[in-house]
């Protein structure tokens, strides 16, 4: 039968044709007069009560998509050539998708016939998802034909891309096309069997699944991409703030910050080896991890002190039993003391000089004594650097076995 349409006067889509029959995937939903009939889904669940089917839908978001070719900037045809005019590209869900067509004869043609199909296949005609076509010899030219495709439902559990494909037959002069595909549906966000994208802005690109502890974030604008993550990683960014995920360190590596660059683990041998203060040091191995404690002045506990190993002293240590002191046995003589001496025992084998140091602090202690018994043969002289001893220049043991106990008062030694 022939079909022949005025020039169109709007590029709209066709409306859909009101359906008769819905279908669930618990059965076949009838509309009933005098109530809202709502469309039944794959994946949705229907109950009823009396003439009212209720369908509980198994998608969500409902949205519309239409592709144009205008008249100003139509398609050159050529005859017999299936052609796609444009086309739209459609997310799983159910859609109803309709299109409209003119063909226009820009000089003198005569138009045979036209074929119109809505085709999964870019430039090729098919009958499957819908097919117009009329018939008809027209000898008058700049005029415009038009035919259409009413709406045909689809259900897609993948995107799919729909082409408005069309086919004229004509004779002479040129022939030119243009109209519209567009659709309008429920987008899946559930129901049986279905698998859709992640939804973002119009216009954007998501993903079509996920893993499980994937971070989602934008790549770019109206993007989403998925960020595999790792077991105890550590979510960073870089200098223009891609995000990504930096595996677990070993132990003993440190978070190090680099100016311009992300965040790394570094080893913490580059970090902090000592702490100073006015009166002790505490020094760190970088490489063993020792910890060594210098107290250069009296240091005084206020608890206990639990020592597994040895206790190193370089002056006296008070202990609730008594002290605890440093004995120095010179190997050779003459022998100047030092800050850290406390008894010096003296071998007398033969005579012997001390010398006890010449700048010293006030309060400095010696204990000098005979450690062989042969003092009274072989004196011990302590000959103090350009000090005195009790107003005299030097004091002298000879007593086998003897001591002598001297202490510095800020001016001379003095003998206790």
């Amino acid at each position: 039968m022939s079909q022949i349409y005025k020039p169109l006067t709007s590029t709209g889509p066709i409306p859909p044709d009101i359906a008769t029959t819905y279908q669930a995937n618990t059965g076949t939903a009838t509309p009933a007069s005098n109530i809202l009939n709502v469309l039944g889904i794959n994946g949705a669940t229907t109950t009823a009560s009396g003439n009212t089917i209720n369908i509980s839908p198994g998608f969500a978001t409902t949205q519309f998509v239409s592709s144009t070719v205008l008249k100003t900037a139509p398609i050159t045809l050529t005859r017999n050539v299936s052609v796609t005019i444009t086309s739209i590209t459609l997310q799983p869900g159910n859609w109803s998708i309709s299109a409209v067509f003119e063909a226009g004869d820009t000089i003198d043609a005569s138009i045979v016939e036209v074929d119109l199909s809505i085709s999964t296949v870019n430039n090729t005609l098919t009958g499957v998802y819908g097919l117009s076509n009329f018939n008809e010899i027209l000898n008058s030219g700049n005029e415009s034909y038009n035919t259409s495709i009413p709406a045909y439902q689809v259900s897609i559990v993948a995107p799919t891309t729909y082409y408005m494909v069309v086919s004229v037959n004509f004779n002479g002069g040129s022939c030119v096309g243009y109209g519209t595909i567009s659709a309008i549906g429920q987008l899946a966000s559930g129901g049986s069997g279905v698998t859709f994208p992640i939804l973002v802005s119009q216009g954007g690109t998501g993903l079509t699944s996920t893993t499980a502890n994937q971070l989602l974030y934008s790549s770019s604008n109206s993007v989403i991409a998925g960020l595999a993550t790792a077991n105890n990683g550590v979510l960073i960014t870089s200098a223009t703030g891609v995000p990504s995920i930096l595996p677990n360190g070993t132990t003993g590596q440190v978070l190090t910050a680099t100016t311009g660059s992300p965040p790394s683990w570094q080893s913490s041998s580059g970090g902090v080896t000592s702490i100073t203060g006015t009166a002790n040091q505490l020094t760190a191995s970088a490489s063993t991890g020792a910890i060594t404690l210098s107290i250069p002045s009296t240091f005084i506990a206020p608890g206990s002190i639990e020592v597994t190993t040895t206790l190193k002293s370089d002056g006296i240590f008070t202990t609730a039993s008594g002290q605890v002191v440093k004995i120095t046995t010179p190997g050779a003589y003459p022998y100047t003391t030092l800050t850290t001496d406390f008894v010096i025992l003296v071998d007398t084998t033969s005579a012997r000089t001390i010398i006890p140091l010449g700048s010293p602090t006030t309060g400095t202690m010696y204990r000098i004594k005979d450690n062989v018994g042969s003092a009274a043969a072989n004196n011990i002289t302590i000959t103090p650097s350009g000090k005195n001893i009790d107003g005299v220049a030097s004091f002298t043991i000879n007593n086998n076995y003897g001591a002598v106990d001297i202490v510095y008062n800020g001016t001379q030694w003095n003998v206790l």
